[in-house]
């Protein structure tokens, strides 16, 4: 008599299932355990670098420039001091285009294709997200009074005033007193940026270059938090400039 035919082995397919559910677990428990000891890798052993690392992407230092010196002669008469200065500054984040916005900008003042291409050289050297890009300095009050009114029509444009040097005798001491100007590429091989980090003039000739470490003042700064975007939205610390 044949012997009967076996279609279905329901105890070695279950002995296989469980061998299989075993090995399945198995591999389960083992990734969890290395999920588990990563994650208390992160969170206890690299706790504090994450912590500075937030903070650094989350708190910026932004310094504030001193007040220059005054420069007073043996009689007590002054030969140098500061005046307000008004700029036109560019803030990008704040612009959809900045073609668009110098176009927008003619009617109300001047911009030389010189100070165009200055503009965009000044652009490419950009440090942070929201700093604000000088285009034009020293505005008439009637180019204030224009940019301001229609300030609503020219996102991203701003004016901030500033100190800049005034010499009450013009050119007769000019000999002696110097001048302050714009730090240069050659200036900036052998400068302490830290110490010119919230200036970017210097004095070059006469008293103003030889006392150029007293009368330049000790900068301040602002201690912000920022957003993902770079905005300020609180001043956490902030330290007066000492001149």
């Amino acid at each position: 008599m044949a012997a009967p035919l076996i279609l279905k082995d329901h105890r070695g397919e279950s002995q296989v299932y469980v061998e299989r559910a075993g090995i399945g677990a198995g591999i389960l428990v083992l990734l969890l355990v290395v999920l588990i000891s990563r994650m208390a890798y992160l969170q206890i052993f690299l706790h504090e670098s994450f912590v500075t690392r937030s903070d650094e992407n989350r708190i910026q230092i932004q310094p504030r420039a001193p007040v220059r010196g005054l420069v007073f002669d043996r009689h007590g008469v002054l030969i140098a001091n500061n005046s307000t200065s008004h700029d036109l500054n560019i803030t990008t984040e704040r612009t959809e285009s900045i073609e668009d916005l110098l176009l927008s900008l003619e009617p109300y003042v001047a911009i030389s294709e010189e100070q165009k291409q200055a503009f965009l050289g000044r652009l490419k050297r950009k440090s942070r997200p929201f700093e604000k890009i000088p285009l034009l300095f020293q505005l008439t009050e009637a180019e204030v009074a224009r940019i301001e009114v229609n300030r609503v029509n020219l996102p991203g444009a701003s004016i901030e005033a500033r100190l800049v040097r005034n010499y009450p005798f013009g050119s007769v001491l000019a000999h002696a007193v110097g001048s302050v100007r714009r730090i240069n590429d050659r200036d900036s091989l052998v400068l302490d940026k830290s110490v010119y980090a919230a200036t970017d003039h210097i004095g070059k000739l006469g008293v103003e270059r030889f006392y150029e470490g007293s009368l330049l003042g000790t900068a301040g700064y602002d201690r912000v938090e920022v957003n993902a975007l770079g905005g300020i939205t609180q001043v956490l610390e902030s330290i007066a400039p000492q001149s």
